[in-house]
């Protein structure tokens, strides 16, 4: 309680002050059998409102990014053809700006939320609306989409329904979301700048700051937190029963993996991606990434440990704060609360190049080809970066800019565009074969937003042409998704079709990467985008004015 008065003596006006939690998780995200699937399309309003908040997620104060109250934010849920419309409020210090993860936004362009590139951002005081069409079904989430916001807190699920869902429905009872992150003892941005230095954390340059705990549904368990904070929140389900479980990774940089004790489990979905039935003891699922489960309980009753562990796979250097093995207590309804204890070893997990798409789509020939080499290293000044083809992402945001607003501006005025940051320019579309090579230690969930790729192959070493594969051979229904793996020291190849125009980030989804400059944008069909009367570029004016005057 001391230590939460202190913090009510230093906040701001903007910052509310909230007590440590209850056994209960932040949110439960259970959705509704009753569901209207057949629904005639229409517009789905959310009005959201960002404030800064004190909380405990993990059983220690710290100041979190909150939406309506809530951190994780709320569930979006539509229907395919539905319009969703997100009015958002920024009562938070910075410009934020919100990404729909997943979705292709075509026609919409404007609407996906990229800070910088297709966004200006919300200056803080303001209100924006989003609004865009649901053009993609399956398990998706929202997150902020400038500097490190969404692993503060902004971020949520995002179910979207197809029409024909009650035959995946017949595989299960009831449905719920189950979100994991990697969690913070300070606000990322207090790590950034030694993370940035030639010295780094313990004079290793390069290592990123490694998580205290995880979260499953905005609660968890950090080291040192008293006894009576550290009741485990209790899922009650009936057993002799199948259930889904949608698990998402909104994490900053440790891989999660999930983990019912003494179940197995059956994996259905991936990214959005219906894939044939796997069944595995356990999902590891980077951050970005979304797998949905099917589970029956058809044990002994009681209570089971379901994880949520942070795997250490991306992880450079020791923390002896950290905790890494998370759960909530999955209850058989009416069998009590004796906690079975059983080993919790994992014999199988899943392979992710076992996936196959259940709807079969085998992509088209290629009609070019470009690579994309990622390093990192140190700038002239000192500055630690990641590059991306030898540019380093430096957000024209933060100059009340956007990539897009730049180009409509200047092409609607019969001016060339000249982008200040690295673009991809594919002005006439085509089907790009898209060969990413690693220098780096560490993997790389890569995330394209507008498109899902094809994932063609990866291996070690740095790719070589009629070697590492080839690439004019036929594929038969390979992955689909639109977090792909590229691999320590390796290369992976991705098959995109370019006919959604617009501006597009592809970036690393790990928060620490994209903070010092892992992403670049690729530009698809850039007259088709100019021509739509509906893009307006005065939506970057409350930004502008929210800008310091130049000195």
């Amino acid at each position: 309680m001391l230590a939460l008065l202190l913090l009510l003596l230093v906040s701001s006006s903007l910052v509310t002050v909230l007590g440590l939690p209850s056994k209960h998780v932040e949110a439960d995200y259970v959705l509704s059998p009753n569901w209207d699937l057949h629904a005639a399309p229409q517009v789905r309003h959310y009005d959201w409102l960002l404030t800064e908040s004190y909380r405990a997620p993990g059983g220690k104060p710290r100041r979190m990014l909150v939406v309506n109250g809530m951190a994780p934010g709320p569930l979006i849920e539509a229907n395919l053809g539905d319009v969703v419309e997100v009015r958002v409020t920024n009562e938070m210090a910075d410009v934020t700006a919100i990404h729909w993860h997943g979705q292709p936004q075509r026609g919409s362009n404007e609407m996906d939320g990229s800070f910088g590139i297709t966004d200006c951002g919300i200056a803080p005081g303001t209100s924006f609306t989003y609004r865009w069409t649901v053009q993609t079904t399956g398990t998706y989430w929202w997150h902020a989409h400038a500097a490190m916001q969404y692993s503060e807190g902004l971020h949520g699920p995002m179910i979207l329904h197809d029409r024909d869902e009650g035959e995946q429905r017949a595989q299960y009872d009831t449905d719920r979301v189950l979100v994991a992150s990697d969690l913070y003892d300070e606000p990322l941005k207090h790590y950034l700048h030694t993370y940035e230095t030639r010295e780094g954390f313990n004079g290793d340059m390069g290592v990123e700051p490694v998580p205290d705990c995880g979260l499953i549904n905005g609660r968890g368990l950090c080291k040192g937190v008293a006894p009576t904070l550290a009741a485990r929140a209790v899922m009650p389900l009936q057993g002799r029963r199948r259930h889904r479980f949608r698990l998402i990774n909104a994490g900053a940089l440790a891989s999660i993996r999930f983990h019912l004790e003494g179940h197995r489990m059956t994996v259905i979905e991936a990214d959005g991606t219906l894939v044939e039935p796997r069944q595995v003891d356990a999902v590891d699922v980077m951050v970005g990434q979304r797998y949905s489960v099917v589970v029956e309980l058809d044990q002994a009753p009681g209570r089971y440990k379901f994880h949520a562990d942070l795997l250490d796979d991306m992880f450079g250097m020791e923390n002896p704060n950290l905790q890494r093995d998370q759960h909530i207590l999955l209850e058989y309804r009416g069998g009590g609360s004796h906690v079975q204890e059983l080993t919790g070893k994992v014999v199988q997990t899943l392979d992710q190049s076992d996936l196959r798409p259940l709807r079969a789509i085998d992509p088209p020939p290629s009609t070019e080809q470009d690579k994309l080499n990622i390093h990192f290293a140190l700038t002239v000044s000192g500055r630690y970066r990641a590059f991306l083809n030898g540019s380093s992402w430096e957000n024209a945001g933060w100059n009340g800019r956007s990539t897009l607003a730049d180009m409509v501006d200047s092409m609607r005025h019969g001016k060339q565009f000249q982008p200040e940051e690295f673009v991809i320019e594919k002005p006439r579309g085509g089907v790009l074969d898209l060969i990413i090579n690693n220098v780096d230690e560490s993997d790389h969930p890569l995330h394209l937003h507008g498109h899902d790729a094809f994932l063609l192959g990866s291996g070690e070493g740095m790719f070589r042409h009629g070697e590492s594969m080839d690439l004019s051979k036929p594929f038969v229904n390979p992955m689909r998704r639109d977090v792909f793996l590229v691999p320590t020291y390796g290369w992976a190849v991705v098959r995109v079709v370019l006919d959604n125009p617009g501006i597009w980030a592809l970036h690393c989804h790990v928060t620490w990467h994209m903070a010092i400059g892992f992403m670049t944008q690729l530009s698809v069909l850039a007259d088709d985008v100019v021509a739509r009367s509906e893009i307006h570029t005065d939506h970057c004016s409350p930004i502008r004015l929210h800008l310091p005057p130049p000195p």
